[in-house]
């Protein structure tokens, strides 16, 4: 494989490098190698697939035509994707490492800008507003939007965490506590000797009914414990969806507004135009 390649840098925050390589193979004497090859097809024994004889009594067989190499195999880009990924990682540093995978692969909320070129930059450079840099613009508002809304939602999922923490703690002291005394309890009626059938009749009686409230009191804990994790829940999905809801309502107002100002603008250029040509209106 031959590759030829050209560095661009103009100071301009968008330097790149074009890479070429050829997709056609040099043989070891140095001559051109054929694009692809004829392979027969074969049948369940091994045996090539007869089709017809041809006008000058040539037997012709079911074949196909397979590249001489897989340097232009489009389902290896994933795999070239991802050793280029990882080449450029060796070099960056953790912040500016680089994901071959897409946002969506990733589990990111974050929607991909589309490639400008240097025509939409071209218009913007003349003062003018090109859809597709302006597309990208609101994209970036957008995402803007999302990591905000996603830094909040650790936040708030930190405080939840903390508070479940603290909660359960509270719930596991007083589970504890009530444990202890149902083991206090047993072990003093195991230890009780010479009282009389009907004394035992009534202690045992009024032990199990320790036992059964001391019951009850860990259930009842463990019912606002998990009273306690829903409420929470519930109070933070509901704050991020209005947080997320404002923020949908405002970037829809920049919107309208850049549209309105935009309209402005090219009533203004068209005027402009006709006053350079001559013409007017009323």
């Amino acid at each position: 494989m031959c590759a030829d390649w050209s560095l661009h840098d103009k100071d301009d925050g968008n330097s790149h490098a074009h890479i070429m390589l050829t997709t056609r193979s040099i043989t070891a004497n140095g001559t051109w190698a054929a694009k692809s090859r004829k392979v027969y097809d074969l049948d369940e024994n091994g045996e090539k697939i007869y089709q017809r004889t041809d006008k000058q009594g040539r037997k012709q067989y079911k074949s196909h035509k397979e590249d001489y190499n897989d340097w232009n195999d489009k389902e290896r880009i994933e795999e070239w994707r991802e050793a280029w990924a990882n080449v450029c990682n060796k070099h960056l540093s953790e912040e500016k490492k680089i994901d071959h995978r897409s946002y969506e692969r990733q589990g990111k909320l974050q929607e991909p800008t589309r490639h400008e070129g240097y025509i939409a930059r071209k218009i913007e450079a003349k003062g003018e507003i090109s859809e597709l840099c302006q597309e990208n613009r609101e994209i970036k508002a957008r995402n803007s939007i999302l990591q905000q809304i996603a830094e909040q939602l650790k936040t708030v999922g930190e405080e939840l965490k903390q508070l479940i923490a603290e909660k359960g703690s509270i719930v596991n002291d007083r589970i504890g506590e009530l444990l202890r005394l149902r083991a206090t309890a047993r072990a003093a009626s195991k230890s009780k000797r010479g009282v009389t059938g009907g004394e035992r009749e009534l202690e045992t009686a009024t032990e199990q009914q320790g036992l059964s409230d001391t019951d009850s009191l860990i259930r009842q804990a463990e019912v606002v414990g998990a009273s306690t994790k829903a409420n929470v829940a519930d109070a933070t999905a509901s704050r991020a969806n209005r947080e997320a809801m404002q923020q949908r309502q405002r970037i829809e107002a920049e919107q309208r507004i850049r549209k309105a100002e935009q309209g402005t603008r090219e009533i203004g250029q068209q005027s402009a135009k006709k006053i350079s040509r001559g013409g007017h209106s009323l």
